[in-house]
């Protein structure tokens, strides 16, 4: 991926100059760039201004075209899901919250099974007023960030949720606006079941938590189990004082990025519906 500029300069033969185009001529590559250069009045571009292949002509006044090509190697920041079988999200909380009581912003520490920080999630939009009457029902939305890549203007995920008393639900959209698929509680009088759907109305996902497993969520495709969502046990000291969860995102090996992109922004919504209190 990248971006293609061409711009027309006007260049004076100065020292500073000619030692700047003889540099970047020799040593592309240090740069980062791709230069073609062409005498003023020549609209076309000659070729590469390596001085072995095309070396620039220096006269009074010259015309140079300067293509630019920029260059990122590395994929996006989801891309960190594609080499990895399973994360462990972690709720951080404050001890000021649990002294208390009020609501807070919840914040978030997504990381691999290995303890290495993949993304920074932070609950946004919503007030403290609506924070604390609606509490756990309360809508909100849930920006991820990649803590590595300072480069990184926007989240990298979104997840939003509305107000809903009980078919709850959550859109999760990547870094682009590019929606990834929709959760939404279905009415079950005895498990809690959701489905999930693709921007192509695809519901071949869906959410299995059982009566008797209240800390376990199925990750089911056409049925059949593909994963799965723990809410883990984070020790007696943050369990009786504290809301904080510590879950963990098993992947199916058949999911793609986006599927398990999808499924991380799943997480916060049943952390708000069935443990959030």
């Amino acid at each position: 991926t990248g971006r293609y500029l061409r711009s027309p300069l006007r260049v004076e033969p100065t020292i500073g100059q000619r030692h700047t185009q003889a540099a970047i001529s020799a040593f592309p590559w240090i740069f980062g760039v791709h230069i073609s250069a062409s005498p003023l009045g020549d609209p076309k571009l000659v070729g590469s201004c390596h001085p072995a292949l095309n070396p620039p002509s220096i006269t009074d006044r010259i015309g140079v075209y300067i293509d630019i090509d920029i260059v990122t190697k590395k994929g996006t920041p989801v891309d960190k899901l594609g080499v990895v079988s399973e994360v462990v999200i972690i709720q951080e909380k404050e001890l000021g919250e649990a002294l208390t009581g009020f609501e807070r912003r919840n914040r978030y520490a997504v990381r691999d099974p290995a303890g290495n920080k993949l993304y920074t999630a932070v609950e946004t939009g919503n007030s403290w007023i609506g924070r604390q009457f609606l509490k756990a029902n309360r809508p909100f939305t849930v920006e991820l960030s990649d803590p590595s890549d300072t480069d990184v203007a926007s989240s990298v995920l979104r997840v939003e949720r509305p107000f809903r008393w009980y078919f709850h639900e959550v859109s999760v959209t990547d870094t682009s606006g590019r929606l990834l698929g929709s959760l939404r509680r279905e009415f079950s009088l005895l498990h809690r079941i959701y489905s999930a759907t693709t921007p192509s109305g695809d519901k071949s996902y869906s959410l299995l938590g059982r009566l008797l497993r209240p800390w376990t969520f199925e990750i089911r495709k056409h049925g059949q189990p593909g994963g799965m969502i723990r809410k883990k046990w984070s020790g007696v000291f943050r369990e009786a004082l504290t809301d904080a969860d510590t879950f963990s995102l098993e992947f199916d090996p058949s999911m793609n990025v986006d599927e398990k992109a999808f499924f991380l922004g799943a997480v916060f919504l049943i952390d708000f519906v069935h443990f959030e209190c």
